[in-house]
């Protein structure tokens, strides 16, 4: 299996983002278990719980 490798190097905070793609792996449209269902932020929860924001 053929795979290609990107690098990224953040020099000022001493980091490397890599991303690894394999190119003759077969695409999973079935899996969605990467996927955020639940969009809400940290606001909609409060808001959904009753706990309204005091101005």
């Amino acid at each position: 299996m053929k795979m290609r490798e990107f690098k990224h190097s953040y020099g000022a905070k001493d980091r490397v983002l890599t991303l690894l793609l394999l190119e003759s792996a077969e695409f999973r449209a079935w899996d969605q278990s990467w996927r955020d269902d639940d969009p809400a932020d940290s606001y909609d929860k409060f808001i959904s719980t009753g706990q309204h924001p005091v101005r």
